[in-house]
């Protein structure tokens, strides 16, 4: 939480020291997940924002059956069956068992596929992931009986979903980057307020400056024409433009050569791909590059990187879901889009990086404070 000894002249101070805490700490690869969510509830409950409020707290303890789930909570696993086995061990004695002789009855030679809505609290999602076991099954209560080649007999079966410990791993990855975007946005709202209207202009004219002089203005003039729309189809073409925005720019801007940067590490300690398609990489590598700041690099490629993933989840056409683009929708995409152009053009020369540099060849100039505002 907040530092206890510390006073704030007013909630949104307090939430903004808060919410750039969460920032610092979801920068580094271990840093405590549970902990920023309970940062982000009580800065939700100091500013009022009660479903992020609420959105925390089931994140924690665990979402009721009646609650509506996220979507990184839906995980896919495998439907299959296993003996009836006492033992807190079984799962992983019949997966190496099949592993080794392959099944032993017609039930357990069926694989499908299946997906589970994970309800549970935070802590016991993290004791699935950290288990040093194979796999963790969860019955369905379906029970049936077959003949054993193995034992020469009939044996009970029960039904069960199975799943890796990879997979709630994963679902703290996902539940991370939500997380970080929520931080970024909401710390952005509470310390400057209404400033942001100005940066907001600020940013659009330094940009509305510069793409055109590359050749990427259609892409701006696309976005402002598709906002302005009262179809919804264009809506959502206007975020499918920004993206495309960012892709010409970090294409135009990344010319070194090499699939991977060397000198930026992602959450597995693995170089990040800096290859065709992987724009927010891309921009990361050459603000990298051209000395901005670690925290501020982070900053940005946290954006862009949320930008992507929000238009990698529209459907392929606007009828293809139930919760189809809001104008609403497309203007945030936007936003965060002129934010991402807007760093770039203020931070750096825009001259593109064809050979790359080591880190002891680069002078940082620009960064974040390196304490809580």
């Amino acid at each position: 939480m907040a530092e206890a000894d510390r006073s704030y002249a007013s909630p949104q101070e307090e939430a903004a020291a808060l919410l750039s805490q969460v920032l610092r700490d979801l920068m580094l690869p271990d840093g405590d997940l549970k902990a920023a969510l309970m940062r982000c509830q009580f800065a939700s409950h100091l500013m009022g924002w009660a479903d992020w409020r609420d959105w925390c707290q089931r994140e924690i303890v665990g979402y009721r059956d009646e609650d509506v789930l996220s979507a990184h909570r839906r995980i896919v696993g495998t439907l299959t069956w296993r003996k009836k086995i006492a033992g807190a061990r079984r799962a992983l004695e019949d997966h190496v068992s099949r592993g080794i002789s392959g099944p032993d009855t017609d039930l357990e030679a069926q694989d499908d596929s299946t997906q589970y809505d994970l309800r549970f609290s935070f802590d016991v999602i993290k004791e699935l992931a950290d288990s040093a076991l194979l796999v963790h099954d969860l019955p369905t209560g379906k029970t049936d009986n077959r003949y054993s080649r193995r034992l020469g007999k009939e044996v009970d079966l029960e039904q069960v979903q199975r799943f890796s410990p990879a997979t709630f791993r994963g679902v703290f990855e996902r539940l991370r980057q939500v997380v970080l975007d929520f931080a970024i946005h909401r710390y952005t709202y509470v310390q400057y307020g209404a400033e942001i209207t100005d940066v907001w202009q600020e940013y659009r004219a330094l940009v509305d400056s510069k793409l055109p002089a590359m050749g990427l203005g259609h892409h701006l003039e696309a976005i402002e024409a598709n906002l302005r729309s009262d179809n919804p189809v264009m809506w959502r073409t206007a975020a499918l433009t920004c993206r495309a925005a960012l892709e010409d720019v970090s294409r135009a801007l990344w010319k070194a050569p090499g699939k991977k940067y060397p000198y930026i590490t992602n959450a597995k300690n693995q170089q990040i791909e800096v290859d065709e398609g992987k724009f927010a990489n891309r921009i990361g590598a050459y603000l990298d590059q051209k000395a901005v700041g670690n925290t501020q690099r982070r900053l940005v490629q946290a954006e862009a990187e949320a930008i992507a993933g929000i238009v990698s989840a529209l459907p392929a056409a606007q009828g293809d879901a139930h919760a189809p683009v809001t104008r609403e929708q497309a203007r945030s995409v936007a936003l965060a889009t002129y934010l991402v152009l807007g760093e770039l053009v203020t931070r750096t020369d825009m001259i593109p990086v064809e050979q790359l540099r080591r880190p002891d060849e680069i002078v940082v100039t620009t960064d974040l404070p390196a304490t809580t505002p």
